[in-house]
């Protein structure tokens, strides 16, 4: 991402915010809402020399995704502004330059960002002075558990960064886990009705991110951390039990072995061998929530055994495309062309196809084909047994509505012969 310019406009001296007005700060609505984790935690309020902060290893996930951008805007604003909320630090001793003896440093617990854009500011000349003023020291020993709950507490209430499905996900599962050690010795309900609390906005999806990261299969998981496979899909794998999720994992390792020879420029076409690569990927994903209608685990698992073997028949398919594909690289250009224009020409016979294809083709023959596959199924035939009289009632008036409307659609198509 490009870096954006801020138009010029007089520079506004920053006036370092009064100590009333730096508590005054703290005792804002997000601040208040962790007077649960400050139980018996003590501060002081001072100057520190921006060569004595660190930078605090436990807030590298929060800013992973932070750009240049993002610092450079916050520094405008500062000095424009002021700096409005200040940082939080917590003492910690370090070997001299010479290796002999200690001094006292601060570790960051909230501020980072901040941090950063005053650092920027005063190496641009901006600011004549190198301290920060109105620091909020914490002097009370804490363990780990408790600085890392304020540092992920505060980061929870203020930061927008959390459209990163990811870092929400590890954040909010670190967090919950961290309250309920000592000191807070929360349950697990509480806990999460705490994380609720103190961030509603950030944690609508808080028992799916938990579910995620707790129990799906640590290949999977890894997998959708690289972005390889999607959340909603990850959703659905991670309903299977543990020894089903190592077999998908295992499918899927597989298929992300093959060089598909795809660009890694942005917004490149995908090459043929990706499409049929994602094509065996969509088809499995499908058979696999097929899988999960069966009421009985043993044919969910004849489900997925199925499922697997038309995985493999395409992994197969697309394994002896890529070795093809590798031979005419060292063939030459003419055959690395042949093989474009072939893959080409099958691309536009299959959209063709599609685009051929009617609104019945498109949408109704794939209806058709779920319920045959429903009475085909033993499970779904044993489970009418177990079906409630209502329900039945329910099903049988959305069938006659089907039945009806697709009977006049069909006398509307003959009519028109």
């Amino acid at each position: 991402m490009a870096m954006k310019t801020a138009p010029k406009r007089k520079l506004v001296s920053m006036d370092a915010p009064s100590r009333e007005a730096v508590r005054k700060g703290n005792d804002n609505d997000a601040a208040g809402k962790t007077g649960l984790l400050e139980n018996g935690v003590d501060s002081k309020i001072m100057d520190i020399c921006i060569d004595d902060i660190r930078l605090n290893p436990d807030n590298a996930i929060f800013v992973e995704n932070d750009t240049e951008e993002d610092i450079n805007n916050l520094a405008y604003d500062i000095e424009k502004n002021g700096l409005l909320h200040n940082l939080v630090v917590f003492e910690v001793m370090e070997k001299n330059a010479e290796g002999r003896g200690e001094k006292r440093a601060y570790m960051l617990l909230s501020g980072e960002r901040r941090y950063k854009a005053i650092k920027k500011l005063y190496e641009r000349g901006k600011f004549t002075y190198k301290t920060i003023k109105g620091c909020r020291v914490i002097t009370t020993r804490m363990n780990e558990t408790q600085k890392k709950a304020l540092l992920y507490s505060a980061n929870l209430q203020v930061r927008g960064g959390f459209s990163d499905e990811s870092i929400r996900r590890k954040v909010v599962g670190e967090f919950v886990k961290c309250l309920q050690q000592a000191p807070y010795n929360m349950t697990e309900a509480e806990a999460k009705r705490f994380t609720k609390e103190i961030a509603p906005d950030k944690t609508k999806t808080l028992n799916k991110d938990l579910r995620i990261e707790n129990d799906l299969n640590r290949d999977l998981l890894q997998m959708l951390d690289q972005r390889l496979l999607g959340r909603s899909e990850c959703e659905i794998y991670v309903r299977f039990t543990p020894e089903q999720q190592q077999k998908i994992a295992e499918q899927y390792k597989k298929l992300l072995t093959i060089d598909c020879h795809g660009e890694e420029r942005a917004n490149t076409p995908k090459s043929h061998l990706e499409e049929k690569r994602d094509d065996i990927h969509n088809a499995f994903l499908e058979d696999l929530k097929d899988s999960l209608l069966e009421k009985y685990m043993r044919d969910t698992d004849a489900k997925i055994d199925a499922a697997c073997a038309k995985f493999e028949k395409g992994y197969a398919e697309l394994l002896a495309m890529s070795e093809a594909y590798e031979a005419a690289l060292i063939s030459g250009n003419e055959a690395v062309a042949e093989i474009k224009k072939e893959e080409t020409l099958k691309r536009k016979e299959t959209n063709a196809s599609a685009e051929g294809k009617t609104f019945v083709q498109k949408n109704v023959k794939a209806v058709a084909e779920k319920i045959g596959r429903k009475i085909e199924s033993r499970s779904y035939q044993k489970g009418l047994k177990d079906m409630t009289r209502e329900a039945r009632l329910q099903d049988i008036e959305a069938l006659d509505d089907l039945i009806e409307k697709a009977t006049r659609l069909r006398q509307m198509i003959e009519e028109q012969h």
